[in-house]
C-alpha cells in the first residue's frame, strides 16, 4: 500500500496485495496487509485478541477434540467438547456437573478422526449433526444438566430413482415383495436378485403398485374409504343437498385434521368442484358428509394410478431377504418391479452439510439423493421428497 495514505480505520480488515493500487476504493484506507492477534471492530478500532485460559483436561486425556457451541438462550450458553465417541459440556468457565456433581458426558458415534467433518447447525434448543460417514443426528436440551443425541427418523425419502427406470434400454427385471401391508407391521422384504448388505439397515425402500382404490364416494350423511398416498385429489358433489362436507388429511397415521370444509343450507344451494396436489407418500384423505341431506353425493377420486409404500430396514438375512418395518401402508403383498431405494444409507453415504432457509431444512453434499421439499414446513425430519 502507498505509505502517503493514512490509516485510522482497520474495519475492512486484512486486504489482498491485489489491491495494493486501489487508492480509490474506500476499504482500501480501512484495511491492512496484516492483522496479527487483533480483532478489527466495526467501529473501525482493533483491540488485542482475547488470551486464552486453563478450564479443564479433554475428557480421558483425549489428544483429539473439537468445539462446538450450544446457544439455549441470550443468557444460556454451553460449550461442547467432542472426543472419541463422547461429547462433555461446558457451562461458564467450568465442566458441566449434574446434582450429583458428575460431568456431564454423553455417548456419541463419532470417532476423532472424523471431527473435523462434523457440519451442525441449531435451531431452538436442538443441534441438527450430519456427517457423510453417519446418519443425521440431532442434539437437544432436555434439562439444564442433560443432553441427549438422537438419529433422526426419516420416514419419507429422499429416494434414489425407481429400479425399473435405472436402465431405459435394459430394464431391470428385479422384484421387490413384502409379506406385510400395514403400518407399524414387520415382516419380510424378498428381493429376486443380490440386493441387500448388512450396512442397508436403517434403510428405506419403497414399493409402488397399481393403485386398489381410486375413486370413493358418500351418499347422504357418512364417511368415504380412505384413499392413500401422493397425486391430484378432486372432490365433486352432485344434487341438490343441504348440510356440510368436509375434506380431512392425516400424515404418517396422526391426528385427522380438515382440509376443506363447505356448508350448504336450504337457503344457497351449491356443489364444490375441487382438486389438490398431494408431494406426500406418508398421507391419507377421507371425505365427512354431516348433515347431508339424502339427495346429496359426494365423489372423491385421485388421479395417480400408483399408490407407494415405504418400508424401513431392521435386519438382513443375506442378500435376497431382509426384515423390514412398514412405515407407510403398501398397496399390495405382490412382487414389483417399481421400487426405490433409499438415498442415504450406510451403503450410499450421508449428506455431509445442513442448514435451513426460510423455515425450510436443506440437506447438501450427499453422494445422491439430496434434496429440501419446500412444500412442507418445520417438519425437518421428512422435508425429503424430491429425488435427484
Amino acid at each position: 500500500m502507498s505509505t502517503n495514505q493514512a490509516i485510522v480505520s482497520f474495519n475492512s480488515g486484512i486486504l489482498s496485495p491485489k489491491v495494493d493500487v486501489r487508492v480509490d476504493t474506500e476499504k482500501f484506507r480501512a484495511g491492512c496487509r496484516r492483522l496479527e492477534n487483533l480483532i478489527p471492530e466495526k467501529y473501525g478500532c482493533a483491540t488485542k485478541r482475547p488470551g486464552f485460559g486453563y478450564i479443564a483436561t479433554s475428557y480421558g486425556s483425549a489428544t483429539i477434540v473439537a468445539m462446538m457451541p450450544f446457544v439455549y438462550s441470550s443468557s444460556v450458553v454451553y460449550k461442547i467438547e467432542l472426543g472419541d465417541l463422547y461429547m462433555r459440556f461446558y457451562y461458564g468457565d467450568k465442566v458441566l456437573t449434574n446434582d450429583s456433581s458428575e460431568e456431564v458426558v454423553i455417548t456419541t458415534p463419532y470417532e476423532s478422526a472424523d471431527l473435523f467433518e462434523l457440519q451442525y447447525k441449531q435451531i431452538g434448543d436442538v443441534v441438527w449433526i450430519v456427517h457423510p460417514n453417519y446418519a443425521p443426528r440431532k442434539l437437544k436440551r432436555t434439562g439444564a444438566y442433560t443432553f441427549t443425541l438422537t438419529e433422526i427418523d426419516f420416514r419419507n425419502g429422499p429416494f434414489l430413482t425407481r429400479n425399473d427406470y435405472l436402465d431405459p434400454d435394459n430394464p431391470s427385471i428385479t422384484t421387490l415383495s413384502c409379506t406385510v401391508t400395514e403400518q407399524g407391521q414387520y415382516g419380510s422384504l424378498v428381493a429376486t436378485a443380490a440386493v441387500f448388505l448388512p450396512q442397508h439397515i436403517n434403510a428405506l425402500f419403497k414399493l409402488s403398485h397399481a393403485r386398489t382404490i381410486k375413486s370413493v364416494s358418500v351418499s347422504g350423511t357418512g364417511t368415504t374409504s380412505i384413499i392413500h398416498g401422493k397425486g391430484t385429489y378432486n372432490l365433486l358433489t352432485r344434487g341438490t343437498w343441504t348440510g356440510e362436507v368436509i375434506w380431512k388429511r392425516r400424515e404418517n397415521e396422526g391426528d385427522w385434521e380438515e382440509l376443506y370444509s363447505y356448508k350448504s343450507s336450504a337457503h344457497a344451494y351449491q356443489n364444490i368442484n375441487k382438486s389438490y396436489v398431494e408431494d406426500s407418500d406418508i398421507t391419507e384423505h377421507r371425505i365427512d358428509a354431516s348433515g347431508m341431506s339424502a339427495d346429496g353425493r359426494v365423489d372423491f377420486s385421485i388421479d395417480e394410478p400408483l399408490e407407494a409404500g415405504i418400508v424401513k430396514i431392521v435386519g438382513v438375512g443375506d442378500s435376497y431377504n431382509a426384515v423390514v418395518e412398514v412405515y407407510s401402508k403398501l398397496a399390495s403383498t405382490s412382487e414389483t418391479v417399481k421400487w426405490n431405494e433409499g438415498a442415504w444409507s450406510a451403503v450410499r453415504g450421508y449428506p455431509a452439510s445442513v442448514t435451513f432457509f426460510e423455515n425450510r431444512c436443506v440437506y447438501a453434499g450427499a453422494l445422491s439423493g439430496t434434496s429440501g421439499d419446500s412444500t412442507q414446513i418445520k417438519d425437518y425430519p421428512n422435508l425429503l421428497n424430491l429425488t435427484f
